[in-house]
């Protein structure tokens, strides 16, 4: 299993880095809903621990020589045992903070993804995908995130939403995404599934009088039997296409409703919107689909990973 940390750690003001090699087992993830990746896992190494767990300020982990996930110190425990210690974490990325700080309510007018973050957070380990389209005007919402504002912009700019390319690169195009072939992957197991437990069947967007005389519905949910209806308030940032704002609000309820997978040994480096190749899973339905999940794990049998794509409003 080739899978290595790297901490940053704060000795007396000044940043160190200790590199931990000895993984007795560790997790990763992505997904195209999750606005930042996730890491945890164990490590030791022989001998005695020269830094508390106060002291580390981020988390690097790189699988196969590359790194996979940069990250903040969600919990961190440190423990002897016997001639060696242990380095216990789990973490999520940097672009954490984009829903965890409230931008500020206005109108942001004629924005880019870059001007819009630009103008509401501004942080060294968060970029963004540069010369996407500009767009009228996002209207930030009281009590809102910085990410709400990016998926307002994604969906109004390009029909799309936003995810994390990369270790922490706001994307709402598939930009560099790539095509991986699978074709030499020792696949261990495959499958589908199905989930309607947060469809919507009818949604209504209350006018400037008060009355709501937007409406649309899922003709999926009432196929199924499914009776779920939502009644919304006016809703600002689609006063010029009410119509447009409830269809957005059918597809989110619908996200991932659709999802085919497979699982293979050791680990290709693909990254969320990469196209499928060369895989025989599912009778090689997944081919030409894009990524919408990765979940790579290891232990002292090696590396895994199970690839997810997802159909809906938003994704293949």
């Amino acid at each position: 299993m080739q899978c290595r940390l790297k901490v940053i750690i704060d000795s007396s003001g000044t940043e160190e880095s200790v590199y931990l090699d000895g993984c007795e087992s560790f997790y990763f993830e992505k997904d195209v809903y999750l606005p930042y990746t996730k890491a945890a896992g164990s490590f030791h190494t022989v001998g005695s621990c020269g830094f508390k767990a106060e002291q580390v300020r981020r988390i690097y982990l790189y699988i196969n020589d590359e790194v996979r996930h940069i990250g903040l110190p969600d919990r961190v425990t440190i423990e002897s045992a016997g001639s060696c210690w242990r380095f216990i974490f789990s973490s999520r990325g940097f672009t954490l903070l984009l829903v965890q700080n409230e931008p500020y309510p206005e109108v942001n007018a004629n924005v880019t993804l870059k001007t819009l973050l630009a103008k509401n957070i501004s942080h060294s380990r968060i970029s963004c995908e540069e010369d996407t389209p500009q767009v009228n005007y996002i209207y930030v919402k009281e009590r809102s995130t910085v990410w709400e504002a990016v998926m307002a912009y994604a969906v109004k700019a390009l029909g799309t939403q936003p995810y994390i390319r990369g270790t922490g690169t706001v994307s709402v195009t598939a930009g560099a995404a790539e095509t991986v072939s699978y074709s030499g992957a020792v696949l261990t197991g495959s499958g589908s599934e199905y989930g309607t437990t947060a469809i919507l069947s009818d949604v209504y967007m209350a006018d400037l009088s008060g009355d709501y005389t937007t409406y649309a519905e899922s003709v999926e949910a009432k196929a199924l039997g499914i009776i779920r209806k939502k009644y919304y308030p006016i809703d600002y940032q689609w006063l010029q296409d009410e119509q447009a704002g409830l269809e957005y609000k059918l597809d989110v309820s619908a996200k991932a409703m659709r999802c085919e997978w497979f699982s293979y040994e050791g680990n290709l480096g693909e990254d969320l919107n990469d196209k499928i190749s060369g895989c025989t899973a599912n009778g090689g339905s997944m081919n030409g689909k894009r990524i919408s999940a990765i979940r790579i794990s290891g232990d002292s049998k090696g590396l895994r990973t199970r690839v997810k794509s997802y159909e809906d409003g938003f994704n293949n």
